[in-house]
């Protein structure tokens, strides 16, 4: 693997095998394992991608259905909690779309 290999590679090549070999310019420069996802470093990255997800899945949401015409998609128990939610923040002067109040599942469904 190069240095600037992307980390859907990554990941796909180490279901594969257990290890990759970093070479940069002809050289070893490091190993890759398994248990590497599983350090900070590498679940920080994971985790900014989910973000960049979670915000992109938003957007098709306010861009496909009107404003809480998505709420009905959810269970009516769900739907209640996340207008809860907005309605609590409202009274506190949180001023934000409904839909940073869907959960990653909730988004994930609605999608």
């Amino acid at each position: 693997m190069l240095p600037t290999t992307n980390l859907d590679d990554v990941l796909q090549r180490l279901t594969a095998g257990s290890f990759l070999f970093v070479v940069k310019n002809a050289r070893l420069e490091g190993i890759i394992t398994r248990a590497d996802v599983n350090r900070r470093p590498f679940r920080t990255l994971f985790y900014v991608i989910l973000s960049e997800l979670e915000s992109l899945l938003v957007k098709l949401i306010q861009s496909r259905l009107p404003c809480e015409k998505h709420l009905h998609l959810l269970s009516k128990e769900r739907a209640k909690n996340v207008l809860y939610c907005c309605w609590k923040a409202k009274a506190g002067n949180v001023e934000i779309s409904i839909e940073q109040y869907l959960s990653f599942s909730d988004i994930f469904h609605i999608s």
